[in-house]
């Protein structure tokens, strides 16, 4: 899997989540923060995956996906084909 590309998939799917703004452990603006961080390799190997699944576990909670979608992303596939 390739962590970055898995990172910028996500961006769009935490925008179109229901989830706040503002929180500091599932808002908007954290988890664009841990992505940002993954995507520039400053976190990298397990504790990437880790937060990766973070995200996505916010982002099917806050409904801006789901987890087949989170698959789709992680396996590098188009949603929309």
């Amino acid at each position: 899997m390739d962590i970055k590309m898995v990172a910028n998939g996500m961006l769009s799917k935490v925008n179109s989540s229901e989830l706040p703004d503002e929180h500091p452990e599932y808002g908007k603006d954290h988890l664009k923060e841990m992505l940002n961080k993954l995507n520039s390799g400053e976190v990298a190997g397990e504790k990437a995956h880790r937060w990766l699944g973070w995200v996505q576990g916010c982002v099917c909670v806050g409904r801006g996906g789901t987890l087949e979608e989170m698959k789709i992303i992680n396996k590098g596939g188009d949603l929309y084909a």
